[in-house]
């Protein structure tokens, strides 16, 4: 008997026939929602539908189209070797990803904390995300990451200082060698620590010292002004003290030949500008090398950080989850293998053949209500292009959000269970 097949064949798909705009109605409710939810992949309604693809195709197609399937299979039935494939292979899909799902459920019991570990660290990697987006749509670039030479480059500083002040400091009577390269070491440190500090200050001035931040923020330009600003006295008030005593015989000359002090103030004064000279290029080094925005590389670092913990957990999870799943794709492909192997070894009889033309009808129609399917939903999305839309992620474990253009890209497909 072939009644509901003529029937399901017989509805007519047509535009501008009743179906059609059945379908249509559905358009303008839908097309003003802000998100949409599409179908699941279990089950007889076909994935990714939206609630109004599914309303219609319930009620308009589902019935017909069952009933007309449940013929074919009893065609196909009717000689007892014969199985209805696609059939088949859809219910060992359908049971492949819902014992996925349960598996994972009885997991997520299970291994409760693990779990909630990396749904945690899902949650502060979006947020981290979030934070970033909004300081790259902000500063409209990417941010500035120190480069790998730049400590490096500061370190120079400490070689240059003790070529600079080793003599100097030698003159110091209560010196010895090792105390005095010892303490130009020190010193060039400090001074690369004061360049570092006070080029920064400057770069991210505007940002640090932002009426719109709070005292706590605030503090930490200010420390970093003190702490440079301190630093930077003190290098300059013991090379000075050093230079003081190296120069002590030409400052006796000066001041019996010339009288005052002034003298002495620029005979050291003038020879501390190369120490002044290698601590600006140091503010400079800073300056250049740091972005304008001190929260910027900040945040990509959080970003990665939290992303790597979240990588981290996720195979972790995925690890135990594998050798289950493995089992059950196992179950999937041995039952699959078994039904091409039993559906290529029917002898092409008369009844699989005539089973089989009928089955050719089914298709011929699924061919335009997917036509009108994909219709409706380039118009749905041609009225409202911002609607969001939420599938269910493969494990059931929460909602997949995609904008139009993913939406678009998903295949649609009628199912055969």
């Amino acid at each position: 008997m072939t009644e509901n097949i003529d029937k399901y064949a017989a509805i007519d798909f047509s535009y501008g026939e009743s179906e059609w705009k059945a379908l249509e109605s559905q358009l303008e409710s839908e097309s003003n929602h802000t998100h949409v939810n599409l179908s699941d992949h279990v089950g007889p309604i076909p994935a990714n539908l939206t609630n109004g693809m599914q309303v219609w195709f319930a009620s308009h197609v589902q019935p017909l189209r069952k009933a007309a399937l449940d013929e074919v299979e009893r065609q196909f039935s009717s000689n007892s070797r014969c199985i209805f494939l696609p059939r088949k292979l859809d219910k060992i899909e359908d049971e492949r990803l819902s014992s996925r799902r349960k598996c994972f459920q009885e997991f997520k019991i299970e291994n409760t904390s693990l779990y909630n570990n990396l749904q945690h660290a899902k949650s502060e990697q979006q947020i981290a995300h979030d934070r970033y987006l909004a300081l790259v749509a902000k500063h409209n670039r990417a941010p500035k990451l120190l480069p790998w030479w730049y400590f490096l480059a500061l370190f120079f500083i400490l070689p240059t200082e003790v070529a600079i002040n080793y003599e100097t400091f030698m003159a110091v009577k209560w010196m010895t060698p090792i105390l005095a390269g010892g303490t130009v070491v020190i010193l060039g440190m400090v001074l690369a620590a004061s360049a570092h500090l006070i080029g920064t200050l400057i770069r991210q001035y505007h940002i640090l010292f932002d009426s719109s931040r709070d005292d706590t923020d605030r503090l930490v330009g200010w420390r970093m002004l003190a702490i440079g600003t301190f630093a930077f006295v003190i290098v300059l008030a013991s090379v000075w003290y050093a230079r003081s005593t190296y120069f002590s015989d030409q400052i006796k000359i000066i001041g019996i030949l010339k009288g005052g002090s002034q003298s002495e103030f620029y005979l050291i004064g003038g020879s501390m500008l190369s120490n002044l000279a290698v601590w600006l290029a140091g503010v400079m080094i800073a300056f250049f090398q740091h972005d304008s925005d001190p929260d910027f590389p900040k945040s990509l670092e959080d970003l990665n950080k939290k992303t790597s913990l979240a990588q981290r957990l996720q195979e972790s999870v995925d690890k135990q989850l594998q050798k289950r799943f493995r089992d059950i794709d196992s179950k999937a492909n041995r039952e699959k293998k078994e039904a091409l192997n039993t559906d290529h070894s029917f002898p092409r009889e008369t009844e699989y053949q005539n089973a089989n033309l009928q089955f050719s009808r089914i298709l011929k129609q699924d061919e335009h209500v997917l036509a009108l399917l994909v219709d409706y939903r380039k118009k749905l999305l041609d009225k409202n292009s911002e609607i969001k839309f939420e599938k269910c992620k493969p494990l059931g474990d929460g909602m997949e959000v995609m904008s139009g253009t993913e939406y678009a890209a998903e295949s649609l497909r009628l199912k055969y269970v």
